[in-house]
């Protein structure tokens, strides 16, 4: 596989769109004249923002990424609320 083939077509599958070619006539003519291809700009370490309320956490070392997804469901977080609803519901319940 040419150079220039590689660069197109690594052009026509990029994932941000806006990094691919704009037309159908733009990319024939890339394919057409190879040599007028330059390579796109890549970040080695794109930044991306977590979405608002998310809990998952990356964390980066090195080489390594660690990935924390906490569980879904009851966690230590919400014991005493359910403690103080038993308490008040037995009270209500049992109470005078």
């Amino acid at each position: 596989m040419s150079e220039g083939f590689a660069q197109w077509l690594e052009r026509m599958l990029e994932p941000d769109y806006e990094e691919r070619f704009a037309s159908a006539r733009e990319s024939l003519a890339a394919l057409t004249a190879p040599a007028v291809l330059t390579a796109t700009p890549s970040n080695d370490q794109p930044e991306f923002l977590r979405p608002l309320g998310s809990k998952v956490k990356l964390i980066r070392d090195g080489d390594l990424l660690s990935i924390y997804i906490p569980p879904a469901g009851i966690n230590a977080g919400i014991a005493p609320v359910f403690g103080f609803a038993l308490f008040w519901n037995g009270f209500c319940f049992f109470g005078p």
